[in-house]
């Protein structure tokens, strides 16, 4: 795969994109907000059963980018657990 991992744009949140994002098993941080159009890319996560990569601050949207973006093994992690539940 060309992309390890999504981010979706606080805000401006992904909603196709990230149903793309997440068919070719790439994980998608997303960060939630008030209004149902800033949700989008959360539900479609939820949906997953892996919600690891649903962040409640901008502060662990940052920490878990950098996180997942710099360690092999934690973006792994992640991607194993998507696979387990396809």
């Amino acid at each position: 795969s060309l992309c390890a991992l999504f981010l979706d744009a606080p805000k401006y949140n992904a909603h196709t994109s990230a149903a793309d994002a997440l068919w070719a098993g790439v994980p998608v941080i997303t960060l939630p907000h008030q209004m149902m159009v800033h949700r989008g890319a959360a539900c479609l996560v939820h949906s997953t059963n892996v919600t690891a990569t649903i962040v409640r601050t901008i502060e662990d949207y940052r920490d878990l980018a950098i996180r997942l973006g710099t360690s092999r093994a934690a973006l792994e992690e992640v991607r194993s657990s998507m696979r387990a539940t396809r």
